[in-house]
């Protein structure tokens, strides 16, 4: 869904979470892809290595 460009607040009505929920989600990401203290777009970084 990050690929794919949804917003946070897209994601967590989609799946019926909180939006502070995604926010971890997507910091668990980026903390497995060594991207955390990078201003580099998450969704934009998935769609170039893929």
């Amino acid at each position: 869904m990050i690929k794919s460009g949804l917003k946070t607040k897209e994601i967590s009505k989609l799946r019926h979470i909180s939006s502070s929920t995604v926010n971890r989600h997507r910091e668990r990401i980026r903390k497995k892809l060594g991207i955390t203290n990078e201003d580099i777009n998450l969704a934009t970084y998935l769609m170039s290595i893929s």
